[in-house]
């Protein structure tokens, strides 16, 4: 939703009026910002950051592919980059980029890639980790920072974060409440690295690992998991949450502008969902209730009213 919707909208706004910075000129702690942000601010202090859309076919493929050659023998040349993090990453790290880091050390310290995994990457290896989570009834939703190697979720252990999961919160929830918890996790990880002293890794005990890695649930499995109240996204929710974490507010003229982008983008993929769903299972989804389809639909809200202007200076009342 922010990559294709959102972050038009609070770039426009910073086109307009700035970026939203604490009284020092620095990032407000409580504030997302999109990655040309990020790119812009960082410029001013020093710091390159290289964005690339991944999805945009105009880009060459090259710049597309973390695999590609050309980019890892740039990694491979080039001394000054001393460890990379894996964050959300949907493509395979191929054994080329991988030694290209692991052929590198800084301060004498080997350089890796390291993998922050949305799950105990001994009990649940693979991916849809929340899912697998509240359905194995897990008690804690814990996040993993392993080094990655050939395998998958294979690699040595290097630091662990976990919460409790909380009842009633949807599967995005478990994920966003991990955010900050795993952001320390790595920047440990950085300190450490810098001053010499790098986390020992420990091999993970393969023994305790599930015969094979968790994949993406089967329709089938959604469907017990729907009955078992587990619920992946509460689209209104999430929406009115993703513009409190990027502009601060829920009233503001960005806000809502940001509001109304994502409601719209959601309401459009709810009705094309909606038929794709009917059309392969002849049913609805079992979070629509034909009779109450309000309920089901996202509302997008009115256009920003600046409010009423009022004025402090009253005199006398006259009849």
């Amino acid at each position: 939703l922010m990559i294709n919707h959102g972050y038009d909208v609070i770039e426009k706004f910073d086109a307009k009026e700035g970026m939203q910075l604490n009284s020092s000129g620095e990032l407000r702690s409580n504030l997302q910002y999109s990655p040309n942000q990020l790119h812009d601010y960082y410029a001013t202090k020093g710091v390159a950051i290289n964005v690339i859309d991944m999805t945009d076919t105009s880009q060459p493929v090259k710049d597309r592919d973390i695999n590609d050659a050309d980019f890892v023998k740039k990694i491979h040349d080039d001394t000054t980059i001393a460890r990379a993090y894996n964050l959300r990453s949907m493509q395979i790290l191929k054994r080329p980029l991988i030694k290209a880091f692991e052929n590198k050390f800084m301060n004498g310290h080997q350089s890796r890639i390291i993998n922050a995994h949305p799950g105990d990457v001994v009990s649940f290896p693979g991916t849809n980790i929340a899912f697998w989570a509240r359905m194995k009834k897990s008690f804690n939703n814990v996040w993993t920072l392993h080094v990655i190697d050939e395998g998958i979720d294979t690699g040595d252990f290097l630091d662990r974060t976990s919460k409790v999961l909380k009842s009633g919160k949807s599967l995005l929830q478990d994920m966003l409440t991990m955010a900050t918890p795993a952001a320390s996790m790595i920047v440990n990880d950085v300190t450490m690295f810098f001053a010499g002293s790098p986390r020992m890794a420990t091999p993970q005990n393969k023994n305790l690992k599930p015969a094979k890695n968790y994949t993406y649930a089967t329709h089938d499995e959604w469907l017990d998991a729907h009955k078992n109240k587990i619920h992946f996204v509460k689209p209104q929710t999430y929406i009115n949450a993703l513009a409190m974490e990027y502009t601060g507010s829920m009233t503001s003229e960005r806000s809502i502008e940001l509001q109304r982008a994502l409601a719209t983008a959601t309401l459009d993929w709810q009705n094309n969902y909606l038929s794709i769903y009917q059309a392969q299972y002849n049913t609805h989804p079992p979070d629509y209730d034909p009779n109450n389809p309000g309920a089901y639909f996202v509302q997008i809200p009115p256009p920003y009213k600046p409010p009423a202007h009022t004025n402090t200076n009253i005199g006398p009342s006259h009849p």
